[in-house]
Order: C-alpha cells, then sequence, then structure tokens
C-alpha cells in the first residue's frame, strides 16, 4: 500500500479516522493543523512538523526519530512511550503533554515549554534542553546521562529518583524542586538554584555546586563527598548525617544550618561562615582551613575530631 500524501492524512483527521500504525516516513506537515489526530504507533521518521498543531494529538508508540517538531505546538499532546531520538523540539511548546516513557535520546529540546507535562520514565540522554522549561513538570524515575539542561527552568520540578549522572545543569533554576534520591554524581550545577529543594538522599559525589544556591535545601543523608560547594549558599539548610567528606566548602556559607552528625573528614572549610549552625556531633576529622577562633567555637558546641 502507497504512503498517504499529506493531502490525505490531513482529510482522515478531518473525518476522525485514525492513523494507526501508518507508514508516513518524511511526510510533510509543516504549519498544518492535525490536532486532536490519532497517531498511535505510526511510522513518522524524519516527518517535517515544523510550525505545526498538535493540540491534544495523539503519538502514543509513534515512531518520530529525526522528526523536525519545531516550533510545534503540541499542548496536551500524547507522546507516551514514543520514539523521539534526535527529533528537532526547538521552542516548541509541549505544556502539559504526556511523555511518560518517552524516548527523547539527543533530542534538541532548547527553549522548549514543557512545563506542568508528565516525563516519567522519560530518557533524555545526550539531548538538549538549554534555556528549556519544566516548570511543574514530573520527571520521577527519568534519566539523562551526558544531557545538557544548563539554564534550564525546573522550579518545582519532580525529579523523585531520577538519574543525571555527567550531565549539565549549569545556573538552572531548580528552586522548591522535589530531587529526593535522584542521582547527580559527576554533574555541573554551578551557580544553580537549589533553594527550599528538597533532596533527601540525593547522591552528589564529585558534583559542581561552585556559588549554588542551597539556602533552605533538606540535604538530609545526601552524599556530597568531593563536591565543589566552594562559595555555596547554605543558609538555613538542613544537612543531618550528610556525607561532606573531601569536599570543598570553601568561603560557604553556613549560617543557620543544620550539621548534625553529618561528616566533614578531610574537607577544606577555608573562609566558610558557621553563624549559628547547629554542629552537634557533626565529624571533623583533619578537615582543613578552619581559623583557631573557629575551632574553639565547633568544639564549644559539640562538634567532633575537630583538628588541634
Amino acid at each position: 500500500m502507497s504512503q498517504l500524501s499529506p493531502e490525505q492524512v490531513l482529510a482522515v483527521i478531518s473525518s476522525s479516522q485514525s492513523l494507526r500504525k501508518q507508514e508516513l516516513s518524511r511526510i510533510e506537515l509543516s504549519q498544518q493543523s492535525i490536532a486532536g489526530g490519532d497517531f498511535t504507533e505510526a511510522y513518522m521518521r524524519s516527518a517535517k512538523l515544523a510550525g505545526s498543531h498538535c493540540e491534544g494529538t495523539n503519538f502514543t508508540e509513534a515512531t518520530l526519530i529525526w522528526a523536525d517538531l519545531t516550533g510545534a505546538n503540541l499542548t496536551g499532546a500524547n507522546l507516551e512511550r514514543s520514539l523521539l531520538t534526535c527529533a528537532l523540539f526547538k521552542q516548541a511548546n509541549l505544556r502539559g503533554v504526556h511523555a511518560n516513557n518517552a524516548n527523547f535520546t539527543g533530542a534538541d529540546l532548547e527553549r522548549m515549554d514543557g512545563s506542568e507535562g508528565c516525563f516519567d520514565g522519560a530518557d533524555f540522554q545526550d539531548s538538549k534542553g538549554c534555556y528549556s522549561c519544566f516548570k511543574g513538570s514530573s520527571l520521577q524515575q527519568s534519566k539523562g546521562v551526558g544531557a545538557d539542561f544548563s539554564w534550564a527552568d525546573m522550579v518545582e520540578a519532580k525529579l523523585q529518583a531520577s538519574r543525571w549522572d555527567k550531565s549539565n545543569w549549569v545556573a538552572v533554576q531548580l528552586e522548591a524542586a522535589n530531587l529526593e534520591k535522584a542521582k547527580f554524581s559527576g554533574c555541573d550545577l554551578s551557580e544553580a538554584n537549589l533553594s527550599r529543594a528538597n533532596c533527601l538522599n540525593g547522591k552528589f559525589a564529585g558534583v559542581r555546586l561552585h556559588s549554588a544556591d542551597l539556602s533552605g535545601a533538606q540535604l538530609d543523608w545526601a552524599d556530597l563527598s568531593t563536591a565543589n560547594l566552594r562559595q555555596a549558599k547554605l543558609i538555613g539548610a538542613s544537612l543531618f548525617n550528610t556525607n561532606l567528606e573531601r569536599a570543598s566548602l570553601m568561603d560557604a556559607d553556613l549560617s543557620g544550618a543544620n550539621l548534625r552528625d553529618a561528616s566533614l573528614e578531610e574537607a577544606n572549610l577555608t573562609g566558610t561562615c558557621w553563624e549559628g549552625a547547629s554542629v552537634v556531633g557533626t565529624v571533623f576529622t583533619d578537615s582543613q582551613g578552619l581559623t583557631p577562633q573557629q575551632k574553639v567555637w565547633l568544639r564549644e558546641n559539640g562538634a567532633l575530631n575537630v583538628p588541634k
């Protein structure tokens, strides 16, 4: 059976019929309206959908490898389990999209708006999401090894149990986001805003958090060993039983932070501020950079193994 033409596709949609499992490779539908269409399991490799209207369109399990959706409107569309490898979503509107378990490997998501969407279990490996927006979205158990989300807006996003090893999150807005049990080992979160974020049991070993804002963040039981927290703001942060061994906290502000039972063994603490911090049971074995006055204060307030 020959492939449908763009005109035939539009006619099928206008008659409310399904295009399920149709072969639509390289179909040209740029600037067209396919809103509400059913493309379930359709094969749309390299489809041209730039600037198209896809509001509420069903792409469940569709193959959209190398598809061009630049500037397309996919508000409320269904992309569940769809294959979107190397697809172009630059400046596309995916507000409220349903993209559970979708595969965005290598996709271009620059300046895409995916706010209030559901991306649970999605794969963003090696994708490019600079300046993208996932504000209020759910990305639970998603993964994105090697992804680039620098300058993205993820305020109040849900990222529980997600995995982003060796990815780029420079200057990302993660204010009040939920990162419980998330894994960011080896990532660059320099200048990121994690104020009031929930990072309980988070894995941040070796993470760059230079000049990051972690004010009021919950970091209890988190692993921040060997992390770079130079000039970071940890004002009022909760770091109960947190692993900060061999971390660099040079010029970091820990004012009012709760570090009870945390480990700062071999940490670099040069220039740190401890005003009002809770250090009962905090371990300072072989830590470096503390002033004589700070050492006295730490011992007087319950710190353990403070260097002489």
